[in-house]
Protein backbone atom coordinates (compact mmCIF):
# COMPACT_ATOMS: atom_id res chain seq x y z
CA UNK A 1 0.00 0.00 0.00
CA UNK A 2 2.94 2.73 0.61
CA UNK A 3 4.42 1.63 -2.74
CA UNK A 4 0.77 2.90 -3.99
CA UNK A 5 0.57 5.99 -2.68
CA UNK A 6 3.52 6.78 -3.89
CA UNK A 7 2.21 6.31 -7.03
CA UNK A 8 -0.47 8.30 -6.52
CA UNK A 9 1.32 11.27 -5.49
CA UNK A 10 2.88 11.09 -8.78
CA UNK A 11 -0.08 10.83 -10.57
CA UNK A 12 -1.82 13.77 -8.70
CA UNK A 13 1.23 15.72 -9.69
CA UNK A 14 0.71 14.61 -13.44
CA UNK A 15 -2.97 15.55 -13.22
CA UNK A 16 -2.23 18.64 -11.76
CA UNK A 17 0.48 20.01 -14.76
CA UNK A 18 -1.59 18.55 -17.18
CA UNK A 19 -4.52 20.55 -16.15
CA UNK A 20 -2.61 23.70 -16.02
CA UNK A 21 -1.66 23.53 -19.47
CA UNK A 22 -5.09 23.01 -20.46
CA UNK A 23 -5.96 26.13 -18.14
CA UNK A 24 -3.29 28.35 -19.43
CA UNK A 25 -2.56 27.31 -23.39
CA UNK A 26 -5.34 24.96 -24.32
CA UNK A 27 -7.56 27.12 -23.10
CA UNK A 28 -6.27 30.20 -25.40
CA UNK A 29 -6.71 28.32 -28.62
CA UNK A 30 -10.29 28.53 -30.72
CA UNK A 31 -12.42 25.68 -29.88
CA UNK A 32 -12.42 22.61 -32.47
CA UNK A 33 -10.33 20.10 -33.67
CA UNK A 34 -7.19 22.49 -32.94
CA UNK A 35 -7.55 22.70 -29.10
CA UNK A 36 -8.60 18.95 -29.10
CA UNK A 37 -5.37 18.35 -30.85
CA UNK A 38 -3.50 20.59 -27.93
CA UNK A 39 -5.46 18.41 -25.43
CA UNK A 40 -4.44 14.81 -26.77
CA UNK A 41 -1.10 14.43 -24.99
CA UNK A 42 -2.99 14.91 -21.85
CA UNK A 43 -5.78 12.43 -22.99
CA UNK A 44 -3.85 10.01 -23.49
CA UNK A 45 -1.85 10.15 -20.31
CA UNK A 46 -5.04 9.77 -18.36
CA UNK A 47 -5.52 6.85 -20.13
CA UNK A 48 -2.91 4.94 -19.48
CA UNK A 49 -2.69 6.38 -15.83
CA UNK A 50 -4.43 3.19 -13.89
CA UNK A 51 -2.24 0.82 -15.59
CA UNK A 52 0.69 2.22 -13.47
CA UNK A 53 -1.52 0.83 -10.06
CA UNK A 54 -1.46 -2.96 -9.10
CA UNK A 55 -3.91 -2.15 -6.64
CA UNK A 56 -7.53 -2.57 -7.78
CA UNK A 57 -9.16 0.17 -5.80
CA UNK A 58 -7.01 2.88 -7.28
CA UNK A 59 -7.16 1.58 -10.78
CA UNK A 60 -10.74 1.66 -10.65
CA UNK A 61 -10.74 4.85 -9.09
CA UNK A 62 -8.24 6.47 -11.59
CA UNK A 63 -9.87 4.48 -14.51
CA UNK A 64 -13.35 6.25 -13.54
CA UNK A 65 -12.50 9.81 -12.61
CA UNK A 66 -9.44 9.91 -14.59
CA UNK A 67 -9.40 8.10 -17.84
CA UNK A 68 -12.91 8.36 -18.58
CA UNK A 69 -14.74 11.33 -16.61
CA UNK A 70 -11.66 13.74 -16.80
CA UNK A 71 -11.07 12.64 -20.69
CA UNK A 72 -15.18 13.05 -21.24
CA UNK A 73 -14.49 16.62 -19.70
CA UNK A 74 -11.84 17.74 -21.80
CA UNK A 75 -13.67 16.71 -25.07
CA UNK A 76 -16.08 18.85 -23.94
CA UNK A 77 -13.64 21.86 -23.20
CA UNK A 78 -12.30 21.01 -26.79
CA UNK A 79 -15.22 21.13 -28.96
CA UNK A 80 -18.41 22.58 -27.15
CA UNK A 81 -18.21 24.19 -23.34
CA UNK A 82 -16.22 24.33 -20.87
CA UNK A 83 -16.94 21.08 -18.97
CA UNK A 84 -17.71 22.36 -14.82
CA UNK A 85 -19.04 25.58 -16.26
CA UNK A 86 -20.73 28.02 -18.50
CA UNK A 87 -18.57 30.56 -17.63
CA UNK A 88 -15.30 29.46 -17.90
CA UNK A 89 -13.49 33.23 -16.92
CA UNK A 90 -14.96 32.93 -13.13
CA UNK A 91 -12.78 29.68 -12.43
CA UNK A 92 -9.73 30.10 -10.42
CA UNK A 93 -7.23 27.35 -11.38
CA UNK A 94 -8.31 25.43 -8.36
CA UNK A 95 -11.58 25.51 -9.34
CA UNK A 96 -10.71 24.20 -13.01
CA UNK A 97 -8.15 21.24 -11.63
CA UNK A 98 -10.84 19.77 -9.25
CA UNK A 99 -14.04 20.37 -11.03
CA UNK A 100 -12.28 18.85 -14.07
CA UNK A 101 -10.25 15.46 -12.80
CA UNK A 102 -12.47 14.73 -9.63
CA UNK A 103 -16.63 13.85 -10.34
CA UNK A 104 -17.87 17.10 -8.50
CA UNK A 105 -19.98 19.97 -9.90
CA UNK A 106 -19.96 23.57 -8.34
CA UNK A 107 -23.74 24.36 -8.14
CA UNK A 108 -24.71 27.43 -9.57
CA UNK A 109 -27.79 28.31 -8.46
CA UNK A 110 -28.67 29.76 -5.05
CA UNK A 111 -30.81 26.65 -3.58
CA UNK A 112 -30.35 26.13 0.08
CA UNK A 113 -27.35 24.51 1.31
CA UNK A 114 -27.11 20.60 1.92
CA UNK A 115 -23.90 20.15 3.75
CA UNK A 116 -25.15 19.27 7.16
CA UNK A 117 -27.02 16.71 5.62
CA UNK A 118 -24.23 15.45 3.42
CA UNK A 119 -22.14 15.16 6.35
CA UNK A 120 -24.15 13.20 7.75
CA UNK A 121 -24.90 10.66 5.02
CA UNK A 122 -21.34 10.39 4.11
CA UNK A 123 -20.28 9.57 7.91
CA UNK A 124 -23.63 6.70 7.99
CA UNK A 125 -21.94 5.30 4.85
CA UNK A 126 -19.08 5.10 5.85
CA UNK A 127 -19.74 3.61 9.09
CA UNK A 128 -21.66 0.75 7.35
CA UNK A 129 -18.56 0.18 4.69
CA UNK A 130 -16.43 -0.19 7.75
CA UNK A 131 -18.82 -2.56 9.22
CA UNK A 132 -18.47 -4.73 5.95
CA UNK A 133 -14.91 -4.90 5.89
CA UNK A 134 -15.20 -5.39 9.53
CA UNK A 135 -17.44 -8.95 8.49
CA UNK A 136 -15.16 -10.03 5.98
CA UNK A 137 -11.93 -10.70 8.47
CA UNK A 138 -15.08 -12.92 10.01
CA UNK A 139 -16.13 -14.14 6.65
CA UNK A 140 -14.76 -17.39 7.36
CA UNK A 141 -16.56 -17.74 10.71
CA UNK A 142 -19.77 -17.16 9.26
CA UNK A 143 -21.54 -19.81 7.13
CA UNK A 144 -22.40 -17.52 4.07
CA UNK A 145 -24.66 -18.86 1.64
CA UNK A 146 -24.42 -18.25 -2.13
CA UNK A 147 -27.32 -15.95 -1.60
CA UNK A 148 -25.62 -13.86 1.35
CA UNK A 149 -22.50 -13.30 -0.46
CA UNK A 150 -24.16 -11.81 -3.74
CA UNK A 151 -25.57 -9.53 -1.40
CA UNK A 152 -23.03 -8.51 0.82
CA UNK A 153 -20.86 -7.91 -2.69
CA UNK A 154 -23.37 -5.74 -4.29
CA UNK A 155 -23.79 -4.05 -0.90
CA UNK A 156 -20.28 -3.54 -0.53
CA UNK A 157 -19.24 -2.34 -3.85
CA UNK A 158 -22.54 -0.49 -4.60
CA UNK A 159 -21.35 1.64 -0.99
CA UNK A 160 -17.87 1.82 -2.22
CA UNK A 161 -18.54 3.84 -5.63
CA UNK A 162 -21.03 6.14 -3.16
CA UNK A 163 -18.00 6.76 -1.14
CA UNK A 164 -15.21 6.94 -3.64
CA UNK A 165 -17.43 9.54 -5.10
CA UNK A 166 -18.34 11.40 -1.76
CA UNK A 167 -14.95 11.51 -0.03
CA UNK A 168 -13.66 13.93 -3.31
CA UNK A 169 -16.77 15.74 -3.38
CA UNK A 170 -16.22 16.30 0.68
CA UNK A 171 -12.57 17.28 0.26
CA UNK A 172 -13.30 19.67 -3.04
CA UNK A 173 -16.57 21.56 -1.14
CA UNK A 174 -13.58 22.15 2.36
CA UNK A 175 -11.28 23.07 0.00
CA UNK A 176 -13.49 25.32 -2.82
CA UNK A 177 -15.58 26.57 -0.28
CA UNK A 178 -18.69 26.43 -2.54
CA UNK A 179 -21.55 24.10 -2.40
CA UNK A 180 -21.71 20.90 -5.40
CA UNK A 181 -24.30 19.72 -6.92
CA UNK A 182 -25.76 15.74 -5.35
CA UNK A 183 -23.93 12.76 -7.04
CA UNK A 184 -26.92 10.51 -5.94
CA UNK A 185 -30.21 11.01 -5.10
CA UNK A 186 -31.10 7.80 -3.04
CA UNK A 187 -31.58 5.53 -5.74
CA UNK A 188 -33.27 2.62 -3.82
CA UNK A 189 -36.22 4.91 -4.19
CA UNK A 190 -36.60 4.72 -8.37
CA UNK A 191 -39.56 3.71 -9.46
CA UNK A 192 -38.62 3.48 -12.67
CA UNK A 193 -35.38 2.51 -15.12
CA UNK A 194 -35.63 6.07 -16.52
CA UNK A 195 -36.20 7.16 -13.10
CA UNK A 196 -32.36 5.28 -11.17
CA UNK A 197 -30.65 6.07 -14.47
CA UNK A 198 -31.42 9.13 -15.10
CA UNK A 199 -32.32 11.43 -11.85
CA UNK A 200 -30.91 9.05 -9.13
CA UNK A 201 -27.91 6.96 -9.82
CA UNK A 202 -24.40 8.57 -10.32
CA UNK A 203 -25.56 11.99 -11.34
CA UNK A 204 -22.34 13.18 -12.17
CA UNK A 205 -21.28 9.98 -14.55
CA UNK A 206 -25.14 10.57 -16.35
CA UNK A 207 -24.52 14.84 -16.79
CA UNK A 208 -21.00 14.11 -18.59
CA UNK A 209 -22.60 11.43 -20.91
CA UNK A 210 -25.62 13.32 -21.17
CA UNK A 211 -23.51 16.19 -22.66
CA UNK A 212 -20.86 14.13 -24.57
CA UNK A 213 -23.11 11.89 -26.34
CA UNK A 214 -26.94 11.85 -25.75
CA UNK A 215 -27.18 15.43 -26.82
CA UNK A 216 -24.96 15.61 -29.77
CA UNK A 217 -26.52 12.54 -31.18
CA UNK A 218 -29.79 13.28 -30.91
CA UNK A 219 -29.35 16.79 -32.25
CA UNK A 220 -27.76 14.75 -35.64
CA UNK A 221 -30.02 11.41 -35.98
CA UNK A 222 -33.47 13.84 -35.09
CA UNK A 223 -32.28 15.85 -38.58
CA UNK A 224 -31.83 12.59 -39.97
CA UNK A 225 -34.38 10.10 -38.49
CA UNK A 226 -37.22 12.63 -37.13
CA UNK A 227 -37.24 13.15 -33.16
CA UNK A 228 -38.82 9.75 -32.06
CA UNK A 229 -35.77 7.51 -33.83
CA UNK A 230 -33.44 10.46 -32.82
CA UNK A 231 -34.03 10.18 -28.84
CA UNK A 232 -34.04 6.42 -28.83
CA UNK A 233 -30.76 5.76 -30.49
CA UNK A 234 -28.94 8.65 -28.60
CA UNK A 235 -30.36 6.83 -25.70
CA UNK A 236 -28.99 3.52 -26.91
CA UNK A 237 -26.03 5.33 -27.91
CA UNK A 238 -25.20 6.69 -24.79
CA UNK A 239 -26.05 3.04 -22.96
CA UNK A 240 -23.60 1.66 -25.55
CA UNK A 241 -20.48 4.08 -24.30
CA UNK A 242 -21.47 3.64 -21.00
CA UNK A 243 -20.85 -0.24 -21.21
CA UNK A 244 -18.27 0.24 -23.38
CA UNK A 245 -16.01 2.51 -20.48
CA UNK A 246 -17.15 0.07 -17.88
CA UNK A 247 -15.46 -2.64 -19.59
CA UNK A 248 -12.10 -0.59 -19.85
CA UNK A 249 -12.37 -0.17 -16.21
CA UNK A 250 -12.96 -3.55 -15.55
CA UNK A 251 -10.17 -3.92 -18.22
CA UNK A 252 -7.68 -1.90 -15.94
CA UNK A 253 -8.67 -3.97 -12.68
CA UNK A 254 -8.15 -7.27 -13.85
CA UNK A 255 -6.13 -7.16 -16.82
CA UNK A 256 -8.10 -9.71 -19.15
CA UNK A 257 -9.84 -8.24 -22.65
CA UNK A 258 -13.38 -8.20 -21.67
CA UNK A 259 -16.14 -11.16 -22.24
CA UNK A 260 -18.83 -8.25 -22.63
CA UNK A 261 -21.33 -9.04 -20.26
CA UNK A 262 -21.04 -5.52 -18.61
CA UNK A 263 -21.81 -4.36 -22.02
CA UNK A 264 -25.16 -6.38 -22.43
CA UNK A 265 -25.91 -5.26 -19.03
CA UNK A 266 -26.05 -1.68 -20.10
CA UNK A 267 -27.56 -2.31 -24.07
CA UNK A 268 -30.06 -4.03 -21.91
CA UNK A 269 -30.92 -1.56 -19.70
CA UNK A 270 -30.73 1.13 -22.86
CA UNK A 271 -33.62 -0.77 -24.82
CA UNK A 272 -36.06 -1.21 -21.49
CA UNK A 273 -35.81 2.42 -20.66
CA UNK A 274 -36.79 3.33 -24.89
CA UNK A 275 -39.70 0.48 -24.41
CA UNK A 276 -40.87 2.35 -20.86
CA UNK A 277 -40.70 5.77 -22.55
CA UNK A 278 -42.68 4.49 -25.53
CA UNK A 279 -45.16 2.53 -22.91
CA UNK A 280 -45.21 6.11 -21.09
CA UNK A 281 -46.63 7.99 -23.95
CA UNK A 282 -49.13 5.39 -25.57
CA UNK A 283 -50.68 4.59 -22.03
CA UNK A 284 -50.56 7.80 -20.35
CA UNK A 285 -52.17 7.67 -16.80
CA UNK A 286 -52.90 3.69 -17.46
CA UNK A 287 -48.95 3.24 -17.16
CA UNK A 288 -48.89 4.45 -13.75
CA UNK A 289 -48.41 1.97 -10.70
CA UNK A 290 -48.51 2.19 -7.20
CA UNK A 291 -45.07 3.54 -6.11
CA UNK A 292 -44.36 0.64 -3.87
CA UNK A 293 -45.04 -1.98 -6.74
CA UNK A 294 -42.89 -0.07 -9.14
CA UNK A 295 -39.89 0.66 -6.50
CA UNK A 296 -39.73 -3.33 -5.74
CA UNK A 297 -39.98 -4.20 -9.89
CA UNK A 298 -37.27 -1.50 -10.50
CA UNK A 299 -35.02 -2.38 -8.00
CA UNK A 300 -35.13 -6.04 -8.19
CA UNK A 301 -35.13 -6.19 -11.08
CA UNK A 302 -31.42 -4.54 -10.61
CA UNK A 303 -30.54 -6.41 -7.84
CA UNK A 304 -30.85 -9.85 -9.81
CA UNK A 305 -29.54 -8.45 -12.98
CA UNK A 306 -26.10 -6.44 -12.28
CA UNK A 307 -24.52 -9.61 -10.17
CA UNK A 308 -25.46 -11.93 -13.28
CA UNK A 309 -23.83 -9.44 -16.18
CA UNK A 310 -22.39 -5.73 -14.04
CA UNK A 311 -20.17 -7.46 -11.44
CA UNK A 312 -19.40 -11.00 -13.09
CA UNK A 313 -15.85 -10.18 -14.26
CA UNK A 314 -14.85 -8.59 -11.14
CA UNK A 315 -16.50 -12.13 -9.23
CA UNK A 316 -14.94 -14.60 -11.70
CA UNK A 317 -11.44 -12.35 -11.26
CA UNK A 318 -11.22 -12.22 -7.65
CA UNK A 319 -11.46 -8.23 -7.90
CA UNK A 320 -13.64 -7.91 -5.47
CA UNK A 321 -12.28 -10.15 -2.78
CA UNK A 322 -8.89 -8.25 -3.48
CA UNK A 323 -10.47 -4.80 -2.78
CA UNK A 324 -11.79 -5.86 0.15
CA UNK A 325 -8.68 -6.80 1.50
CA UNK A 326 -7.15 -3.49 0.67
CA UNK A 327 -9.82 -2.28 2.52
CA UNK A 328 -8.88 -4.09 5.49
CA UNK A 329 -5.36 -2.82 4.77
CA UNK A 330 -6.47 1.09 4.58
CA UNK A 331 -9.10 0.22 7.61
CA UNK A 332 -5.85 -1.00 9.26
CA UNK A 333 -3.76 2.48 8.48
CA UNK A 334 -7.09 4.59 8.94
CA UNK A 335 -7.03 3.13 12.50
CA UNK A 336 -3.34 3.55 13.16
CA UNK A 337 -3.69 7.36 12.15
CA UNK A 338 -6.49 7.91 14.27
CA UNK A 339 -4.53 6.34 17.26
CA UNK A 340 -1.55 8.70 16.74
CA UNK A 341 -3.54 11.82 16.56
CA UNK A 342 -5.11 10.76 19.79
Amino acid sequence: MDEEIKIFVKVCSAVIISLSYAYFVSSRIAKGMKRFLSLVPIIFTFLVIPLFYSSVTFQIGSGLFIAWLANFKLLLFAFRKNPVSTNYSSLSLLEFILTTSLPILIKQDKSPTTKRKSSLEFTIRGLIWFLLVYLYKYSEYIPCTHVFRVVYNITYMNLSLVLMFSLPALMARLLLRKELEPQFDNPLLSTSLQNFWGKRWNLMVSRILRSTIYEPVRSHLTQLLGRRWGLHLALLATFLVSGLMHEIIYYYAIREWPTWEVMLFFAINGVLVSIEIEAKKALGEKWSLHQGISLMLTVGFLLVSSPRLCYIQLTKSGAIVKTLEESVALAKCAKHALLSIW
